[in-house]
């Protein structure tokens, strides 16, 4: 019998990957398991391959992955040493978030503060004049010199989408409009008629998570939130795998720049939707995030930042049109974008120190955000330090053995009540749950405290309880 050795002399070219659905097989798909390809996408440092084309089930299907031996054996049939061998691999399967049945949890709610309100966008209604054969002026012109009689605003600039609207709005609104202008004098939206809201959204793109606010610009209130994983995870679950996967495939940093994008046009969407607005009157977005975020919502190549010196690409606030970050909202919407402080301290540290001022105030303060990538800074007005780490492992079990993210079964809270010394533990369904023991939720499965033995539990609990107690009274 010969031996065999795990090497790549030894692996099949050919290995067949069938899916089966229920009892209908569907597909097979062939990998060469000789070679080391590019990974398609890299977790939690892990590469892997697309096998082929999503596959679509009903909620009764059960899909299977085969990986069977039914190869050519050999490369050549009359040498007796290369014979060839299938190596049992892992497969991950990546369900859509919509085909969730337990959907992450998402909270990132914002907290109101008392501030001037002082919008970057301010709407004034005027009444133009109307064409006249002894005046050759044409509609801007004539909107111009509105602006300037009624509210003595000069020196504007329009762009092409701005005045492609502009004569329909005039008409329609018999010369009376509503006129949007920045605060840099770009006329961004010209309505028929009388308007009084104009909105704006403050979107916060995590590594994990992205969360919308939209603001009603004109007083200063928020009319909705909401929030959805990053899609980019598919391509990596941290910064560094997602920064590999950009330099190790040549459209890598292209495909995780368009799934943001179109994450952040849809949550906007959703959030307007909610909020009973049209998302055509959405003028103004502030986007944050980490470095890498940063760089791939802009299209920009996040591989500096992977390595030292970690240099970035700019760091100075970026303002551009969100049309040309494939956002669809309206035509002339604007994107700002904060600038980012180090090559891990973005966008999002920089709008922290907006919101909180530490450089105000004579006392040190320390600001903690703690997500996938966490930043510190610590200062006062004398002077400001910052830094950042890598959490999210910590919180969400990547390559770790315990932690997860807030899915269900994730235990949220262990409390012991004073009086009986019982312990409660809360976890998470699909809706945070308060007041009750985790062996008590899972109804379709164990959960992950079920899986260590609530006995086994208990007891770990009590002897920690009695020994704190215990240590209390020596004192």
């Amino acid at each position: 019998m010969k031996t065999w050795t795990v090497t790549w002399i030894n692996r099949a070219f050919d290995a067949p990957y069938t899916f089966i659905v229920g009892d209908q097989e569907i597909r097979t798909e062939r990998v060469s398991q000789r070679n080391d390809p590019l990974p398609d996408v890299v977790v939690s440092g892990t590469p892997f391959q697309h096998l082929g084309e999503p596959i679509l089930i009903d909620s009764s299907g059960t899909l299977v992955i085969e990986l069977s031996d039914d190869i050519n054996p050999k490369i050549d049939p009359t040498d007796p040493t290369n014979d060839l061998h299938v190596i049992a691999d892992a497969v991950r399967i990546d369900v859509p978030p919509g085909s969730q049945v337990h959907h992450q949890v998402v909270r990132k709610d914002f907290e109101a503060r008392d501030i001037e309100l002082d919008p970057v966008v301010h709407l004034y209604f005027v009444e133009v004049d109307e064409p006249d054969m002894h005046d050759q002026a044409g509609d801007l012109q004539r909107l111009e010199r509105a602006l300037e009689r009624e509210w003595r605003i000069t020196g504007l600039r329009c762009d092409l989408r701005v005045l492609q609207d502009l004569q329909p709005a005039l008409r329609e609104g018999r010369w009376a409009v509503t006129v949007a202008i920045r605060h840099d004098g770009q006329i961004v939206a010209v309505w028929p008629g009388f308007r009084d809201r104009a909105y704006g959204a403050a979107v916060d793109v995590g590594s994990t998570t992205i969360a919308v606010h939209l603001c009603d610009l004109t007083r200063g209130e928020v009319v909705g939130s909401s929030g959805a994983m990053n899609p980019q995870i598919r391509y990596g679950e941290d910064l560094m795998s997602r920064v590999s996967y950009a330099m190790l495939n040549p459209d890598g940093a292209e495909k995780m720049t368009a799934v943001v994008r179109e994450a952040v046009s849809e949550l906007v969407n959703r959030t307007a939707g909610q909020a009973g607005i049209e998302v055509e009157d959405v003028l103004e977005l502030t986007l944050v995030g980490n470095p890498v975020m940063h760089h791939l919502l802009l299209g920009l190549d996040p591989a500096p930042i992977g390595t030292a010196p970690f240099a970035l690409a700019t760091d100075h606030s970026v303002d551009v049109t969100a049309s040309e970050l494939e956002l669809d909202l309206h035509p002339a919407a604007r994107a700002y974008l904060p600038p980012c402080i180090a090559g891990y301290v973005g966008a999002d540290t920089s709008a922290v120190l907006l919101a909180e001022t530490p450089w105000e105030h004579e006392e040190v303060s320390l600001i903690i955000d703690v997500g996938t990538n966490a930043e510190i800074v610590l200062g006062n007005r004398e002077r400001l330090l910052a830094a950042s780490s890598p959490t999210g492992p910590a919180f969400e079990g990547a390559q770790i053995s315990c932690g997860q993210r807030a899915a269900a079964g994730a235990i949220e809270r262990v409390r012991i009540d004073p009086e009986s010394l019982e312990e409660i533990v809360d976890c998470v369904r699909r809706l945070w749950t308060d007041d009750q023991l985790c062996v008590e939720l899972s109804e379709r499965g164990k959960t992950r405290a079920e899986s260590w033995g609530p006995r086994q539990f208990n007891e770990r609990l009590r002897e920690i309880v009695e020994a704190s107690m215990s240590v209390a009274e020596r004192r």
